[in-house]
C-alpha cells in the first residue's frame, strides 16, 4: 500500500528520500552498536579465575550457572534457527572462517578467536539476533518518540539512536557482558510500548518476555498502573493471568535448564560498596545529585506511562542490592529507554530548544494510549 499524505495525494520523492535515509541510519547504527558490544563482550573467552558466567554455549546447552541459563529466548531461538538452515550455509560459513584469508584474519580478532569450531553455527546465529535485537531497540525507541513527544523527524530519528548509543554504557571493566542482555532490552521496551498503545500484541510478547529473562516480571505492575480503572475485576484479572503465565513460565525453565548451582546472594558486600563509593566517588554523587534535582523539576512534564516506568527502577535496584552485584550497569538495560527520553527532555529544556520535544499534553496525565491516541497528530 502507497502512503498517502494528509491530504491524500501520495507522498513527494522527499518523503520516500527521508524513509529511505531513516532506515539506513537505524539498521547500520544498530549494526554497529551490537558489533562494539560483541567484541567488548567476548563471550567464550572466560577471564581463568571467574567461571564461564557469560558463555553462549554453556547457557545454551544448560551446562553452565543459573540463573544465567534460566533466560531461554534468544538462546533457544537461536538453537531453533541453527537446526533449520541447511547445513550447506554452515559448511561454507565454516569454510569462511577457516580456509579463506580474509575469514583466518577475522577469526583472529575478539571475539571469535575463541569460537569453538564446532559451536559457530550457533555462535554466529546469536551474534544475528543480537544485532536484530539492537535494530529492533532503535526502531521501539522511534515508535515511542512518535507516541509521546511532538518534535521534527529528524529530532526522532537522532534521538533514537542516541538512546541505542546509551545501551553501550551498560559495559565496561571487570564485569561480564550477558548475550542476553540486548535482546531483554529490546523484547522489555517492546513490551512497554504495546502497554502503552493498549496493544493486544502485549500478551503474546510477555510470553517472550518472561522466557528471556525473570525481570519480565516487572511488565505485570506496569500494565497495571497503566489501566484506567486499575481497581476494576477485568483490570484485576488480566494481572492474575499474566502472573500465572509467567510463574509457569518460570517453572517450566527451571525444572528443564537448572544449570550449575552458584550463590549470588551478596548484600553485604554490595552495601560495603555503596559506602566506599560515597566516599571515594564524592564528586560523581555531588553531579548525580544535581542530575536528579533536575529531572525532579521536569517530572511534571515527563509523560505519564514513562512515569509509571521509572517507577519500578526501585525494584530492580534492590533485587540488585540482594542478589547481584550493585555497580553492573547491565542489569538496569530495561530502563534505559524512559531514563534515555528523561534525560533529552531535560538537556533540550537547559538547551532552550525545548520546542524540539515537546510532550504530548494527553499523555502528561493520561496513564495509557487508549484515550491520547489520536490527538495531536
Amino acid at each position: 500500500m502507497i502512503p498517502s499524505s494528509a491530504s491524500g495525494r501520495p507522498p513527494s520523492s522527499a518523503v520516500y528520500y527521508s524513509l529511505a535515509i531513516r532506515q539506513f541510519l537505524f539498521i547500520v547504527s544498530g549494526i554497529v552498536f551490537a558489533a562494539l558490544w560483541l567484541f567488548e563482550a567476548d563471550t567464550e573467552n572466560a577471564l581463568p579465575e571467574v567461571p564461564p558466567f557469560n558463555s553462549v554455549v554453556g547457557i545454551t546447552r544448560a551446562t553452565g550457572y543459573a540463573p544465567f541459563t534460566y533466560r531461554r529466548l534468544v538462546f533457544d531461538l537461536a538453537d531453533i534457527i541453527t537446526r533449520a538452515t541447511p547445513e550447506s550455509f554452515w559448511q561454507l560459513i565454516d569454510w569462511v572462517f577457516t580456509e579463506s584469508s580474509l575469514g583466518k584474519r577475522i577469526a583472529m580478532a575478539r571475539p571469535f578467536r575463541s569460537w569453538p569450531r564446532a559451536e559457530i553455527p550457533l555462535l554466529c546465529t546469536v551474534s544475528v539476533l543480537i544485532c536484530a535485537s539492537y535494530c529492533g531497540f532503535i526502531y521501539t525507541c522511534r515508535y515511542l518518540f512518535e507516541l509521546f513527544y511532538i518534535s521534527p523527524v529528524w529530532f526522532k530519528d537522532v534521538g533514537s539512536v542516541a538512546l541505542g548509543f546509551l545501551a553501550l554504557g551498560s559495559m565496561g571493566g571487570y564485569y561480564f557482558s550477558y548475550p542476553y542482555d540486548i535482546p531483554q532490552m529490546f523484547v522489555f521496551t517492546l513490551c512497554c510500548s504495546m502497554i502503552f498503545a493498549n496493544s493486544l500484541w502485549f500478551f503474546p510478547l510477555f510470553i517472550a518476555a518472561a522466557y528471556s529473562k525473570e525481570t519480565s516480571f516487572l511488565l505485570i505492575p506496569l500494565y497495571w498502573l497503566c489501566q484506567r480503572n486499575r481497581y476494576s475485576v477485568a483490570a484485576l484479572l488480566k494481572c492474575f493471568l499474566l502472573l500465572v503465565v509467567y510463574f509457569a513460565i518460570h517453572w517450566y525453565v527451571v525444572k528443564t535448564y537448572p544449570g550449575l548451582p552458584y550463590n549470588f546472594v551478596a548484600l553485604k558486600r554490595n552495601l560495603w560498596k555503596l559506602g566506599t563509593f560515597a566516599i571515594f566517588y564524592s564528586w560523581s554523587i555531588a553531579t548525580l545529585f544535581v542530575v536528579v534535582l533536575l529531572s525532579i523539576k521536569e517530572w511534571h512534564r515527563f509523560p505519564k506511562p514513562l512515569r509509571n516506568w521509572v517507577r519500578l527502577f526501585p525494584i530492580v535496584w534492590i533485587l540488585a542490592l540482594y542478589q547481584g552485584w550493585i555497580e553492573e550497569r547491565r542489569m538496569y538495560l530495561e530502563f534505559v529507554a524512559p531514563f534515555g527520553f528523561l534525560g533529552l527532555q531535560v538537556v533540550t529544556k537547559l538547551a532552550g530548544c525545548e520546542s524540539v520535544m515537546r510532550p504530548k499534553l494527553d499523555f502528561v496525565e493520561c496513564d495509557t494510549g487508549a484515550s491520547a491516541l489520536g490527538s495531536e497528530k
